[in-house]
């Protein structure tokens, strides 16, 4: 991944400045993405090929030092 990603969910594009992103948190139903004065909330149900986002999202965390938080029993 470069600095800015283009990225596709569901025939929705959306360009994210990695370098702004603060936090990663993945709960049961969603990711957020916390960026410095933002938050993206990303629906899984809205994501065709999780695992595979997932993965992305662990690999970005580790080469951008992203904290990355999974509370998978975090409710509402």
């Amino acid at each position: 991944m470069t600095n800015s990603q283009n990225t596709q969910l569901n025939s929705q594009f959306a360009k994210i400045n990695i370098s702004s992103i603060d936090k990663i948190i993945e709960t049961k139903q969603h990711f957020f993405l916390k960026f410095k004065p933002e938050v993206v909330i990303i629906p899984k149900s809205e994501i065709e090929e999780y695992n595979f986002v997932k993965n992305e999202f662990i690999k970005l965390a580790e080469k951008q030092r992203i904290k990355l938080e999974i509370r998978l029993n975090w409710k509402w």
